[in-house]
Formats: C-alpha cells, sequence, structure tokens
C-alpha cells in the first residue's frame, strides 16, 4: 500500500522511535545539505524547525520514500539503537579508515571490554553494481594490514543482481574481508499500517517506525523490562487487534541456563 501525506498527517516527531534529536538532524543535514544544516539553530528544538526542514525529515524517516546515501544511513543508525545484535557495539563517525569509496559512511566496533572486537564498516549505496563493487576492491586492496575490518555493511537501495551473487568476500595479501548485503525491505503484507497505533504495555508508537512484528520485538528486547508483553494494533477508527504475545526473558538467565547445561 502506498503511503501518502495525508495518511500521517497527524504525526508528530515525537513518535519517531528512538528519540529523533536536533543533534541526529544535524547529522542527517551535514551529510544531505549543509545549506539546510546552517538554518538550524543553535537553540532549536525539533517541532519548532522550518518547514522545508520537517518535510525532508518526514520523507526520511516517516515516508522512507527519500532514498539518498544520507537518508539510508539516518535511517540505518536509527535501526541499530534497538536491534539486539548490535547492543554491544559502538558507534564511530569519524574514523577515516572507512572512507575508501564515499565520505557517507559508519564504523561499528564491538565492545568486549579490554579485549578486541569485531569491527564493522557500513557504507551507502543508491545503486550498488559490478562497477561499485570493482572500486570497492580496489580500494580495500589498497589499505593498510590492521586497519581493514572483519565485515563491510553495504547499506543500498537498489543492488544489481550479478555485483551481489558474485562476491562475499574480498581478499587481500593480509586480510579477509566479508561482505554483507543490506537492503531496506517493507514487508507490504505486515499486519498493521504506517498510521496505526501499536500498544506495548504503557508505550504507544505509531506503525511507520517499524517494518514488521520483527522489528516492534527488537525494539521491545533493546529498549524495555523483560517480561510478558502484548503488541496490539489500533487503527485511527479504534479497530484494535492483537499482533503477537509472548515473554522476553534476560539473555543472562538463558545464558546460565545454557552453561549448567540446562534444557
Amino acid at each position: 500500500m502506498e503511503r501518502t501525506n495525508n495518511e500521517i498527517a497527524s504525526f508528530e516527531f515525537d513518535q519517531i522511535i528512538p528519540e529523533l534529536t536536533i543533534p541526529k538532524i544535524q547529522d542527517f543535514l551535514k551529510d544531505h545539505d549543509k545549506k539546510l544544516l546552517a538554518k538550524v539553530p543553535a537553540n532549536a528544538y525539533v517541532n519548532s524547525l522550518p518547514e522545508n526542514i520537517k518535510l525532508i525529515i518526514e520523507s526520511v524517516y516517516v515516508l522512507k520514500s527519500l532514498k539518498t546515501r544520507a537518508a539510508l544511513k539516518a535511517r540505518f543508525s536509527q535501526f541499530l539503537e534497538y536491534d539486539e545484535e548490535f547492543k554491544n557495539y559502538k558507534l564511530e563517525t569519524d574514523n577515516k579508515d572507512a572512507t575508501i569509496v564515499n565520505d557517507i559512511n559508519l564504523v561499528l566496533k564491538q565492545n568486549l571490554g579490554t579485549q578486541e572486537g569485531r569491527c564493522i564498516w557500513v557504507l551507502f549505496y543508491e545503486f550498488f553494481d559490478m562497477t561499485s563493487l570493482s572500486r570497492l576492491e580496489n580500494a580495500v586492496r589498497k589499505k593498510v594490514q590492521g586497519t581493514l575490518p572483519d565485515e563491510i555493511f553495504l547499506v543500498c537501495d537498489k543492488i544489481e543482481r550479478r555485483a551481489a551473487s558474485d562476491k562475499e568476500i574480498i581478499r587481500t595479501n593480509n586480510a579477509v574481508v566479508n561482505l554483507v548485503f543490506v537492503t531496506e525491505v517493507q514487508d507490504h503484507a505486515k499486519p498493521f499500517q504506517d498510521v496505526d497505533w501499536i500498544q506495548v504495555g504503557e508505550s504507544w508508537m505509531r506503525g511507520f517506525n517499524f517494518d514488521s512484528v520483527a522489528d516492534i520485538v527488537n525494539f521491545i528486547k533493546s529498549q524495555l523490562p523483560k517480561g510478558k508483553y502484548v503488541i496490539t494494533a489500533e487503527t485511527p477508527q479504534g479497530e484494535s487487534k492483537v499482533l503477537w504475545e509472548g515473554l522476553i526473558f534476560p539473555k543472562q538467565l538463558l545464558h546460565e541456563k545454557y552453561n549448567n547445561g540446562d534444557e
């Protein structure tokens, strides 16, 4: 189902999950349009921003219709905040090692205390084809030993089939770097609409924040206390239905049971 401005006309910026802040908007505008960045006052708050900036933010986080590298980066950064897989990773935005093809990138480093964890470069493409792949391979092979990551995430709006199927790793003289292709998948058969209100416990969120029920469960795992949850969706007309019901266990409990040999 295509989304229109009329369908989300009642949304407010404080309905964006995780919380949308001025620093996040500034980070996006720095990549998107520095002239617009200069129009954000030092003492601004989200709902006081100029209307043209609000419309752009809406196209990034609500409609998800803007498919530029800057928009992909902004949405991926939001996604990281409630994805369990990256809970123990820290985000670096000023790491120059990953500036190998373009300057819109992220670096994720696993936080294992005193030990050195995994390192992931995240690069963003509107369209990734065989030429993109060739440039990436050449750039990686020119890198100095010790500066390469364990994996490179390629977050793309569109991918040429041959580019994705032909290459899963890049080999250099000293390292093997895994490639992981990531695309934004919107499940048009998802059991709720963007305009629906999603209720989890005492929290209410708009449907546009999530692309699937699994997204909502991930949000619960990372942001809310452990326990029993019922996820419901309510339409603007007041019709309500249960999407998911279950228990969220603490990871530590399951880890201890596994180590003790319990089934």
